[in-house]
This record gives structure tokens, C-alpha cells and sequence, in this order.
């Protein structure tokens, strides 16, 4: 039973059977206040060890059983929203006097993927219940060789000239959930960009960018436009928009030739990355709970960027960076060249 999730279903016919045939529980209400209960009970117990959701979140309490809607709260982690480690459902399934194999699916993942989980070819996407990489990400070739030469060294300490071809993907993050520190839900939306970055990390500070898409002025390619940013500390930066500024990114998959031409010394910590900004997130079908005023919604909405945004991964070399630019994905394109040295 160590990989599984939730069965929602399983688990609503569950607490049905709880209320109205066993006469455990008052209503829903009081099942989600009893599972919270004694999450907070057992995770707050100096005796015992166990740990809610994760884990890995520090100072990470289970929801606060007082909440105004306390089985809101619990659908997402029905559902696998929010996550739950096995002995958390166990829990679950000895309140509702149920096996734990009754409420749970076999075959999925339990516990969410974590912060810098390695990815094939040398990639790291960002943590959460919910990707960032699923908003936007970037693939990558192999660097190719430029000026005459005819493969890509390993060596660091070698100076070159390479060019990357990336493919930039851009899509929705759906029922993006908002909390409050209690754990109830405040609001739902879906996520989308009105522009990201793709961003090119070297630690050679000697770098110098020989070409790229967007360096001589905006290119466009179909229905996305590409400016170049410059240069920031050790990173190389572009921007991407809509060419019509009344739609959003989503839904966009574009190659980019020859995306950018360097020449310096690259070692298997240069990656190529997407990121993104506060700014750049639009909030679509938003909706939320219980009565917010509409003066509240405008705090909540940003709230709500904040809240994904704080999920990429922070840039270590412009972490005071004002607009608090966020990775969603980086690959390391160095990495395929060592991993392969006939190159």
C-alpha cells in the first residue's frame, strides 16, 4: 500500500454510511472536524512521530478543525488535491470504522512531488501539488557546436561557442486552490500566462551572447513574439508574449531554432529554464467562497499569484530581484554532453 491515493468517491459513500447508518457523525461537517481532530492530535503528540501531508513543510499544521467549512476543506484531500501520507488515511478509515484499502486507489503516487525532483536529461522542475512546469516549461537538444568545430566538449575550462534550440510549452493550471493559514478554502481559479521568460544560465561571467531570436529586435513566430532581455548577473534573458494581448500564452508549443548563441566555458550546472512573474499570471474563471466582499477580491486575487508564484524555483543569483522572477522548469544542458563525451 505504499504508492495509492484517495478514492473520493469510496470516501464520500464512507462518511454517508457513517452519518445516516451508523450514527458516528452529526452530518459531513462533523466527519471532516473528527478527521482534523485527530490529524492535529497525533501530529501534535510530542510522543509520536508522525508527520501530516508531507512532511516536509515546516511548521506545517493539519487544518484547523473549527473552521466555518471544515468538509470543503477535506474535498481536496479527497479528491488528491492536498496530500495525505497512508497513515494519515488510516486514520481516516478507523474514524469511519472502514479497512484503509476501502477508501484508497491502488496504483498512484501518495505523496506529492517535492522540491528539485530530478527529471530525465538533466531537468528540474519545480515543487507543488501542482507543477509550475505543468504552466510552463521549456525542452532542450543537446548544445550544437558553432564556429567551425564539430562536437560540444565536457570540458569546463575550455571556452566554445554552442547555440541552443528550445521548445517553449505553455499551458493551464486548473482549480488552482487559495487557503487561509486555517486550511479553509478561500478561492478557486485557473491560471494563465499573459508573458514568461526563458532564461539561460551560465556561470562563466565572460559570456558573451553571439547571436539569438529577439537580439536585433521582437521576432514573431505564429501567434507568440519573442524580445531579448539582456543580460542579468549570470543569466541571459528573453521574454515571451502573445501577439494579441487580449489572449494568454496557454495552449502555445513553439521550437525555437538556434534560440541563442554562446561562446564561454559551460559546466553541467548551466540550464535553460522558463520562469515567471507575478505580472504575467492571469487569473481565469475565478471563483470565491463564501461571502467576500468585493474589496476583498482584489487583495485575494494577488494573494492567489503569490501563493503560485512562491512555488518556482527561486533564482540564487537574483533572489532581490523586484519583480521576484520564479523558475518553473530548468534543464541542464551541459549534462547530455558529459553523460555522452563521444560528443
Amino acid at each position: 500500500m505504499a504508492d495509492c491515493l484517495p478514492d473520493a468517491e469510496a470516501i464520500k459513500r464512507a462518511i454517508s454510511e457513517a452519518i445516516h447508518e451508523r450514527h458516528l457523525f452529526v452530518d459531513r461537517h462533523d466527519a471532516a472536524r473528527a478527521v482534523f481532530s485527530k490529524w492535529r492530535q497525533v501530529h501534535t503528540d510530542p510522543c509520536d512521530s508522525w508527520r501530516h501531508g508531507t512532511g516536509k513543510k515546516a511548521n506545517a499544521l493539519p487544518p484547523d478543525p473549527d473552521q466555518t467549512n471544515p468538509y470543503s476543506s477535506f474535498q481536496r484531500y479527497m479528491t488528491g488535491r492536498a496530500p495525505q501520507n497512508l497513515r494519515g488515511w488510516e486514520m481516516v478509515a478507523d474514524l469511519l470504522e472502514k479497512r484503509v484499502e476501502e477508501i484508497l486507489h491502488p496504483g498512484g503516487r501518495m505523496e506529492t512531488m517535492v522540491a528539485a525532483s530530478i527529471k530525465p536529461f538533466g531537468a528540474v522542475m519545480s515543487p507543488g501539488d501542482l507543477p509550475l512546469a505543468n504552466l510552463a516549461t521549456v525542452e532542450v537538444i543537446r548544445p550544437q557546436p558553432r564556429q567551425g568545430a564539430n562536437a560540444v566538449s565536457a570540458d569546463s575550462e575550455r571556452r566554445q561557442a554552442i547555440a541552443l534550440t528550445a521548445r517553449a510549452i505553455f499551458n493551464t493550471i486548473r482549480r488552482e486552490e487559495f487557503c487561509a493559514p486555517d486550511g479553509s478554502l478561500i478561492a478557486v481559479a485557473d491560471m494563465e500566462l499573459r508573458h514568461a521568460y526563458l532564461i539561460v544560465r551560465v556561470s562563466d561571467p565572460s559570456v558573451a551572447v553571439l547571436s539569438g531570436i529577439g537580439t536585433e529586435g521582437k521576432v514573431v513566430f505564429q501567434s507568440i513574439e519573442i524580445s531579448y532581455l539582456g543580460t542579468e548577473s549570470e543569466l541571459v534573458v528573453f521574454e515571451v508574449a502573445p501577439t494579441d494581448k487580449t489572449k494568454t500564452l496557454a495552449g502555445t508549443v513553439q521550437r525555437l531554432e538556434d534560440l541563442v548563441e554562446l561562446q564561454g566555458r559551460f559546466t553541467d550546472q548551466d540550464y535553460i529554464g522558463a520562469a515567471i512573474d507575478k505580472n504575467g499570471i492571469q487569473l481565469v474563471n475565478v471563483e470565491f467562497e463564501g461571502n467576500i466582499a468585493k474589496s476583498d477580491e482584489r487583495p485575494i486575487s494577488l494573494a492567489l499569484k503569490q501563493q503560485l508564484l512562491a512555488r518556482g524555483i527561486q533564482l540564487t543569483n537574483a533572489g532581490s530581484s523586484t519583480d521576484e522572477r520564479r523558475v518553473t522548469a530548468r534543464r541542464y544542458f551541459m549534462r547530455s554532453v558529459i553523460d555522452e563525451p563521444e560528443l
